[in-house]
């Protein structure tokens, strides 16, 4: 069970820096903003499909109510954390995109 999370989140973290790196190269997006994109994508998608994991819904969670709403609001604390440390350290800003 705790490998299938650390699979999980280390092919989401995977994921996260090549496209940081990706669009850094391309477009020359410095690499926390595409990171704060992409949490933002997640949070968004969290949101629209909240009806649909809530009991009553396409496929309720198993952990109900407030399993899911610990999800949305993880995730959101996440965001919100990651956006506090693009502006509190405006060195991180600096990374890629040149």
């Amino acid at each position: 069970m705790v490998s299938d999370l650390a699979r999980r989140v280390g092919l989401t973290a995977a994921i996260f820096a090549a496209c940081a790196v990706v669009a850094s190269l391309l477009w020359r997006i410095p690499y926390i903003f595409t990171v704060i994109a992409l949490l933002g994508v997640g949070l968004v998608g969290l949101i629209v499909t909240l009806d649909d994991d809530l009991p009553g819904g396409w496929s309720p969670h198993p952990g109900g109510r407030r399993a899911v709403l610990g999800y949305v609001a993880a995730a959101a604390t996440v965001l919100a954390a990651t956006v506090a440390v693009a502006v509190f350290f405006p060195a991180v800003r600096a990374l890629g995109g040149k």
